[in-house]
């Protein structure tokens, strides 16, 4: 499979083995990579939506900033969202640094 980046959109493009043959023609990034999988079985859609509006912040250099995930599985908890984002998102938009704590703003 071929991906084309052009304009910041980017788009996978499946040929089937005329990569080689297509890849020239295709303006822009182009960038050949071979799919593995392509998924599971699509889930359906939930009733309601698990929306989580979560707040993440370094408390030392007194910076956060927010985010909002649109559905969250039900079964998830505050411990599962803490070990997926603390340390591993940054504190601030502008700011490399990781944040130290995770706290949800609302759950919808």
């Amino acid at each position: 499979m071929l991906r084309q980046t052009l304009n910041g959109v980017r788009v996978n493009v499946k040929c089937d083995g005329a990569e080689t043959t297509l890849a020239p023609l295709l303006a822009g990034l182009v960038e050949q990579f071979d799919l593995k999988t392509s998924g599971g079985s699509p889930a359906p859609m939930p009733a309601v939506l698990n929306r989580k509006r979560i707040a993440v912040g370094d408390s030392t250099q007194k910076i956060s900033c927010s985010f909002t995930v649109p559905h969250i599985k039900e079964t998830a908890k505050y411990t599962d969202i803490e070990l997926a984002v603390k340390g591993k998102f940054d504190a601030h938009y502008d700011q490399t640094v990781k944040c130290d704590y995770v706290s949800i703003v609302y759950d919808k």
